[in-house]
């Protein structure tokens, strides 16, 4: 699981005057398109779609069986083509992909379900994508997370699916 935080992006604004003395692997791995955007990140959604490329070679490197991102990546950048071709080429990568509301039963009977889910471009080279069902603020969420709903059983949660 990859999992960026605050303190990963304050290591790479901090760093990124002379990336290479901290990181040659990260250095060397990232664009100069995305090198120069790292004194600009603020947050994790500012970084650059070359920098979750190079984080996905550097695990397929070491072998990682399956490899999640629990980011929605719903704006395009000028990588995702780069980061795209990583996705397939590793052939390891689930995505997340969030459940926005569930409703009750329409008029034909049937729950209604409506995703979001990452960009297309990434879904369609992924392995697979999976969701964590977070359905409201004060419920458990380890419990969301890996029940199946009665309504949707082909709905796949990210657990599951990683295993």
């Amino acid at each position: 699981m990859i999992g960026l935080d605050r303190t990963s992006v304050e290591w790479l604004e901090f760093h990124s005057v002379d990336l290479a003395s901290a990181s040659e692997t990260l250095y060397g791995c990232l664009t100069p398109h995305a090198r120069n955007r790292l004194p600009d990140i603020r947050d994790v959604v500012d970084l650059p779609r070359g920098l979750h490329g190079c984080l996905l070679r550097e695990l397929s490197r070491r072998d990682a069986r399956v490899i999640t991102f629990d980011i929605l990546f719903r704006r395009p950048q000028p990588e995702d083509e780069v980061f795209a071709q990583e996705i397939a080429d590793s052939g390891r990568v689930v995505l997340f992909e969030r459940i926005r509301t569930i409703g009750e039963a329409g008029p034909g009977g049937e729950a209604a379900l409506q995703r979001f889910s990452p960009r297309d471009l990434f879904t369609i080279v992924a392995l697979d994508t999976a969701a964590f069902l977070l359905n409201a603020p004060l419920i458990s969420y380890v419990e969301s997370c890996v029940r199946r709903l009665p309504e949707f059983p082909n709905l796949g949660v990210m657990p599951e699916v990683v295993w």
